[in-house]
């Protein structure tokens, strides 16, 4: 299918717009390949390390001591004779190490896509990083990789290296693993804040958006406010809502997310600022504004509908009902050991995970993100390209940053039809690519 582009009045065949979509942000983002051949054969050359110069956040930059490889800052945290690995076995949320970037969004999709492969079995996040594409072997040079994204339109190979920032104290500033020498949280991190405009002061991002990059599966995000435009019109909506959610979640059919927006009490927090984190903490919830929250599990017990939460900042967690320590837990017995749940144990330590009822969900949070996988519901899919014409909204935009405008025009859109009378569902992803 071949499209006419109103801005060069020419026709432009997919081919082409899949060949000018490798351009991003000064990054030539080439297709993936999935044989194991081609990676063998890039080894032996170079010239396709591109490298990753990616530049700081302002509270990176604020605390930055030095650069350094993964290898190199193993060896100066005294773990000598231990090697950088992309994987120390199957990929778990409870590793995940937030740094001094504002991406909780990405934090959160990391999450859900680890526990979601522990489960089910499924390399959603292993089978997206190839070994060093160029290794220099131990010393102190970086090695590079290759992370698998979808980025206009396709599967592209995104090639990052392993330097890292550290801070004057030695701890790494960026996303990380728990396991020192453990790469993929920090390399993936890394190749999103590349396609998102080379910093990792990202911003325009949501948990769909992420988990469409990172898995190519189908964004749906759901407005939880009733004021909202797309939001369901009644409790019964709101109910079956989470009823799809939990059977998918449970079939492994698709990942959850949940966000804020503005918290009305919402102030700073020392700890958060202590960690590196500018986002303000609700007074009477303890929740974040403007923040992200993976849906670790998703249940009903006892007629209850509940989410079992986590905080990508690991500490900080909601303070009402079914919190850990909560009142709820010793007047509902048995819930707790339904849910495999020690509520005292859980009040002890505070790691920012805790378990909340739909109902304070849908009074606090503003939206509900779903990432369904199309290979576990079997669907079948065509694709095809074209050109946006971006001059009536970017290039002749009067605003002096109009990064916001991208809230407006989404890269992805996804839009989900009841097909009549065939008893099946018709999913419509759009994706847009901002020149």
């Amino acid at each position: 299918m071949t499209f006419l582009d109103s801005r060069r009045c020419e026709v432009v065949l997919p081919e082409t717009v899949l060949q000018e979509g490798s351009s991003v942000h000064g990054f030539h983002l080439a297709p993936w390949e999935k044989q194991q051949e081609y990676w063998e054969s890039l080894k032996e050359t170079e010239t396709s390390a591109q490298g990753s110069p990616v530049s700081l956040s302002r509270m990176q930059k604020a605390a930055l001591g030095q650069f350094c490889c993964m290898g190199d800052w193993l060896r100066r945290q005294g773990h000598r004779g231990v090697q950088p690995k992309l994987f120390e076995g199957v990929p778990d949320s409870s590793k995940i190490r937030q740094g001094r970037v504002t991406d909780c969004s990405l934090m959160s999709v990391l999450s859900v896509l680890a526990d979601y492969e522990r489960h089910f079995g499924e390399p959603v996040l292993r089978s997206i990083l190839q070994p060093a594409i160029i290794s220099h072997g131990p010393g102190t040079e970086a090695q590079h990789y290759a992370c698998r994204l979808f980025v206009n339109g396709m599967a592209r190979r995104v090639v990052v290296d392993d330097i890292v920032p550290v801070a004057t104290n030695g701890r790494l500033l960026c996303a990380h693993s728990a396991i020192p020498q453990e790469l993929w949280v920090v390399l993936i991190e890394k190749a999103i804040a590349m396609i998102m405009g080379g910093s990792y002061a990202m911003r325009g991002s949501n948990p769909c958006t992420d988990a469409f990059h990172i898995t190519g599966w189908i964004p749906e995000t759901f407005p939880l406010r009733p004021d909202c435009e797309g939001a369901p019109s009644s409790e019964a909506e709101f109910m079956e809502m989470f009823d799809a959610a939990q059977r998918g979640f449970r079939e492994g059919h698709c990942v959850v997310c949940l966000g804020t927006t503005e918290l009305a009490d919402a102030t700073t927090n020392e700890l958060a600022v202590r960690s590196g984190h500018v986002e303000g903490v609700s007074v009477s919830t303890g929740l974040v504004a403007g923040h992200a929250y993976p849906v670790l599990r998703c249940c009903t017990e006892q007629g209850r509908r509940l989410l079992f939460l986590k905080n990508p900042w690991g500490h900080t967690r909601w303070k009402g009902k079914f919190s850990p320590g909560d009142a709820q837990w010793n007047a509902n017995p048995g819930l707790a050991e339904a849910l495999n749940y020690d509520s005292a144990a859980a009040a002890s330590k505070d790691d920012g995970s805790f378990w909340i009822a739909w109902e304070e969900v849908l009074q606090f949070f503003s939206h509900f993100y779903v990432a369904w996988s199309p290979t576990a519901l079997c669907l079948n899919s065509a694709t095809v390209h074209g050109c946006w014409n971006p001059w009536p909204h970017f290039v002749h935009s009067t605003l002096t940053d109009d990064t916001d405008l991208l809230a407006f025009n989404p890269q992805c859109l996804g839009l989900r039809f009841k097909v009549s009378g065939l008893g099946v569902a018709l999913w419509v992803l759009g994706l847009r690519v901002h020149r």
